[in-house]
């Protein structure tokens, strides 16, 4: 919550906990896609896919939605 504060004063726009995750998770892909051998990304994306499913749970996003939102962004990718 503490990294959603500190972007949402950057962004100048509301940012929620889950969406920190799917971000962070995003940065150790990219690490990841351009050197396979940083293995530490590989544990980062697990705590961040945790830290993303404690925040739906918290927030009460209905699941579908979810899983709705990652379809259609990783169409858009």
């Amino acid at each position: 919550q503490d990294i959603a504060k500190g972007w949402e004063v950057i962004l100048n726009t509301s940012v929620s906990g889950e969406k920190v995750a799917l971000c962070m998770d995003w940065v150790k892909t990219v690490r990841l896609l351009s050197d396979k051998q940083h293995l530490d990304s590989l544990v980062d994306k697990v705590g961040y896919a945790v830290t993303y499913y404690e925040n739906i749970i918290i927030s009460s996003v209905p699941v579908f939605q979810v899983f709705q939102d990652f379809f259609r962004f990783r169409k858009s990718v």
